[in-house]
This record gives C-alpha cells, structure tokens and sequence, in this order.
C-alpha cells in the first residue's frame, strides 16, 4: 500500500507488485553470486589466480578459436 499526497491510501497495481517482486528476487540472487566469488577469491592464493590478459601469439590465438568454434560445431 501506498500514501498520495492527500492522505489516501491506493493499493499498487498486481503487476507492479509482481515485477518489484520478481527484481527483488534477481537482485539477491546476483547479492549471493557475488558473495560466493569474492569468498572463492579470498581463500584462492595469488599465485593461482589467472589473470585478466595473457599473452598470445596471433596464431596461438587463431588455433584457440578454431578449436572453440569446432567444439560448437559439434555440439550443435
């Protein structure tokens, strides 16, 4: 329920209930997904942690997507 201006009371339409509801529950979710990575982070050693860019050899880079893209091809 909701208060206007005047004082009257109004009740919020049912599907802005159900889309508050159904965001709320999308926003814990993601809460919960990044609680679990930063807690799987802090007990994981520096060393063992891979990092954001690594470098490759164009041709290195080529073969990892050729082999990527045959491995979807197989499994379509």
């Amino acid at each position: 329920m909701a208060t206007t201006r005047s004082g009257r009371t109004i009740k919020p339409p049912q599907r802005l209930c159900d889309a508050e509801s159904v965001f709320e529950e999308e926003f814990q979710r993601v809460e919960d997904e990044i609680s679990v990575i930063r807690a799987s982070l802090a007990v994981t050693p520096e060393d063992q942690l891979t990092p954001l860019r690594t470098s490759v050899s164009p041709e290195e880079a080529l073969q990892r997507e050729r082999e990527a893209l045959l491995e979807e091809i197989k499994t379509l």
